[in-house]
């Protein structure tokens, strides 16, 4: 009985520290971004995140373009999912969904729900072991102000 208890304690404490492992990485100093969940819904994977600005940006936009693949997810299986692709990601701003350039108006020190889909998504993935997004801030200039948000070893929630 107690090596069962065991087994169970251990089985439950692995899930916890693989949710604790998916690592972020803003681009900037200014823009906290975190990671809330990401759950498969049918083929589709949903990836809800907090983004929170800390500095005078109106707006933030994230770049879909079809001439560069500027978002990219790579699940364990080894499949790659990319903007401009048969595999596409589609964004959703307060329940408005976008493929192309959508706009995230941001205010100082208050947090926004951004939402990805990553459609078609391989049923036997895991996890996305890297993934990257563009985004740019207002729409000065997009080559000086291009950011790129990271994330690695995000797990999947089927």
């Amino acid at each position: 009985m107690k090596r069962i208890i065991l087994a169970v304690v251990l089985l439950l404490s692995s899930f916890i520290y693989a949710g604790a492992q998916a690592k972020v990485s803003s681009g900037s100093s200014s823009i906290d971004v975190a990671v809330k969940r990401a759950f498969s819904e049918g083929d589709d994977v949903v990836i809800d995140l907090l983004i929170t600005s800390h500095c005078n940006w109106k707006k933030l936009i994230f770049s879909t373009s079809n001439m560069y693949p500027s978002c990219r997810f790579y699940d364990d299986e080894g499949n790659l999912y990319q903007s401009g692709d048969s595999k596409v990601m589609m964004f959703e701003v307060d329940g408005n969904r976008s493929y192309w350039f959508p706009e995230l108006v941001i205010e100082r020190d208050v947090p926004r729900k951004f939402r990805i889909i990553v459609k078609n998504v391989d049923e036997y993935a895991t996890e996305f072991t890297k993934a990257y997004f563009h985004y740019y801030a207002d729409k000065t200039d997009f080559v000086e102000n291009e950011r790129v948000i990271t994330i690695k070893n995000l797990p999947i929630t089927r």
